[in-house]
């Protein structure tokens, strides 16, 4: 689900969420089945004039999977990768899509959105939180980050365990008679 930085995530692709622009066309990049052969392991199966072994299984596995459930595939052409591949270009659609956190100069305690690479990946749960934190503070031990309903609740913590814990104190204490 995850894109790198120098391909976009197979969710993407298969979803049509990715679309080749100009850069990626010129390098005979297309939309299909094959981008997520090239995606997992282009070096290997996507360099030759041949679909290899491999990924020539995986496009028929693919379509007859789709075909149990009473779907086509769409065009062959985009099913394998061995004739129009040469990996994702720098330039290429998924390059401009900001995708990473940085540190939001002048703006005391946020992170910013950039197309360049990073730590901190908004397609991973709480990468903003932890730019905040590892930017701003000397990481999570000593993060004070307040959750506000902007980033996606992280691990298994409620909102309550992300807000600062110097502003419950009073609620801990029990009161005695």
């Amino acid at each position: 689900m995850t894109p790198s930085f120098k391909n976009p995530s197979m969710h993407d692709v298969m979803t049509n969420f990715w679309t080749p622009n100009s850069a990626d066309t010129t390098a005979n990049i297309m939309p299909g089945f094959g981008a997520t052969t090239e995606i997992i392991n282009g070096d290997v199966e996507c360099r030759s004039n041949n679909d290899t072994d491999g990924s020539a299984n995986r496009y028929v596995f693919f379509s007859q999977f789709l075909g149990d459930f009473g779907l086509h595939g769409g065009d062959v052409a985009g099913m394998g990768c061995a004739q129009y591949w040469s990996g994702f270009p720098h330039g290429g659609a998924h390059f401009s899509e900001p995708q990473y956190f940085v540190k939001k100069w002048g703006d005391s305690g946020k992170c910013n959105v950039v197309e360049y690479e990073t730590p901190y990946n908004i397609y991973v749960e709480g990468d903003y939180k932890r730019c905040v934190c590892d930017v701003w503070e000397n990481g999570d031990a000593s993060c004070q980050f307040e959750y506000d309903g902007t980033d996606q609740n992280d691990g298994g913590q409620s909102e309550d365990e992300l807000v600062s814990p110097d502003e419950d104190q009073d609620d801990d204490q029990v009161e005695s008679d």
